[in-house]
């Protein structure tokens, strides 16, 4: 019962924050869900939420990513696929080593490897956070496809350079070479594997079609479980999820472009629905990240061991590190 009420509290917070949203212009949507978060926190009757990492990148971040691709301009992708892969995995572990190196010189007490851990994580933009920012900033067309597909893609980097640090910090070995090719084998075969499952996917719904054996319904219904699918797929052979999910999706661009008007009904209802749920995630997320901030800081705020105004400097330096970087970065890139 108690999860039904905080599923129920998460989806009315969602719908709130649309319409409050329009009348304070000036803060983005993101930023209204998580202070509503913040507020559904402090309410009595809400237990407390700890999210599993596996089921929010499954339930979350996998069909977020898959509806990203699956509307995706391949043509738009090629033009700027170079400075976004750059961005999505060089830049990114050059954030991993700034953040890693600044954090362990401020707070000595931290080790390198777990403060590389914690540049892992901060390291490359968020999907979800570039799909909703990007529709309040000023932002040109070519910059909205940088960022949107080096969204991505850089969780590849990210989570190989995350698993790495932590097995450096509980092991105290780490091998260069080692890194490299998981982060290869991590891309790559999450790319191939994706490309497989999306044909696969695309082949079953023409042969369903042609067969006179879809209906609007199976077909959405397959369209929400396949990223699951995918991304579950992918890890159990311990490849990207991540990367297996965005190219599947791009390959049911070309699916969806390319099979004329037979299937502009279904096209119209998928994309309805996919509206919907994409919304729905989009603002769970948020909400979810403003119910568990508090206890995330309580600890730390509250522990006599942490220097409270010292972590906030922290937090201020390591932001400030992550923007010159990835300042210095574009700037060089697009020059």
């Amino acid at each position: 019962m108690q999860l039904i009420t905080v599923i129920v509290i998460i989806m009315a917070a969602v719908l709130l924050s649309s319409l409050v949203s329009p009348y304070i212009p000036r803060v983005s949507l993101p930023l209204v869900q998580i202070a509503l978060g913040l507020v559904c926190y402090y309410l009595p009757f809400i237990p407390t939420i700890s999210v599993d990492d596996s089921i929010y990148m499954i339930v979350f971040i996998a069909p977020l990513l898959f509806f990203d691709a699956k509307e995706s301009s391949l043509l738009t992708i090629r033009k700027t696929l170079a400075i976004s892969l750059s961005m999505a995995v060089g830049l990114v572990l050059l954030s991993v080593v700034a953040t890693g190196f600044t954090l362990h010189l401020l707070w000595p007490a931290i080790g390198i490897p777990a403060a590389m851990a914690l540049g892992a994580a901060l390291g490359p933009t968020d999907a979800v956070a570039v799909s909703e920012i990007r529709k309040e900033a000023d932002l040109n067309d070519n910059q909205v496809s940088i960022l949107s597909t080096e969204s991505l893609f850089n969780d590849a980097a990210s989570i190989v350079s995350f698993q790495f640090a932590l097995a450096a910090v509980t092991t105290g070995k780490f091998s260069p070479a080692s890194f490299t090719g998981s982060v290869l084998y991590s891309f790559l075969g999450g790319a191939v594997f994706g490309l497989l499952l999306g044909l696969f996917f695309s082949g079953l719904m023409l042969f369903l079609r042609r067969k006179s054996l879809e209906t609007t319904t199976s077909r959405i219904t397959m369209e929400l479980l396949f990223p699951l699918l995918s991304y579950t797929l992918a890890e159990h052979i311990h490849v990207s999820g991540v990367i297996a999910v965005v190219a599947a999706g791009l390959i049911l661009t070309k699916d969806r472009k390319d099979l004329g008007s037979d299937v502009a009904r279904t096209n119209l209802v998928s994309s309805s629905v996919w509206t919907f749920v994409t919304f729905s995630l989009n603002g769970s997320v948020f909400v979810l990240l403003g119910m568990e901030l508090p206890e995330a800081l309580k600890h730390s705020i509250s522990s006599p061991l942490i220097n409270t105004w010292l972590l906030l400097v922290t937090v201020l330096v390591l932001t400030l590190i992550l923007l010159f970087f990835r300042f210095l970065w574009i700037m060089g890139a697009m020059t």
